[in-house]
């Protein structure tokens, strides 16, 4: 989730300032990926990322497959926005 805050700085640059992981979301959608300048899969794989977080900090739900899914999706985002800046 953290390598999706990559993308933060080019919703900066447009003047925009976020106020929750979610208001970002929306954000990236209609101003990165709408455009064409991410992927559609980088917000598929953000919105899992905040399913889970959620479900740990409010559900305590979790464990070591799930963490695994996320990191691997987090190594994916941050290669994508790298390449992009």
């Amino acid at each position: 989730m953290l390598c999706f805050i990559h993308s933060v700085p080019r919703v900066f640059a447009q003047g925009y300032r976020e106020k929750s992981h979610r208001c970002l979301k929306y954000a990236v959608e209609a101003l990165l990926v709408d455009p064409g300048f991410l992927e559609p899969e980088v917000l598929d794989q953000f919105s899992f990322a905040m399913t889970v977080r959620e479900g740990a900090d409010y559900g305590n739900v979790y464990d070591s497959g799930t963490a695994r899914i996320i990191v691997s999706s987090a190594q994916s985002i941050y290669e994508r926005v790298s390449r992009g800046s």
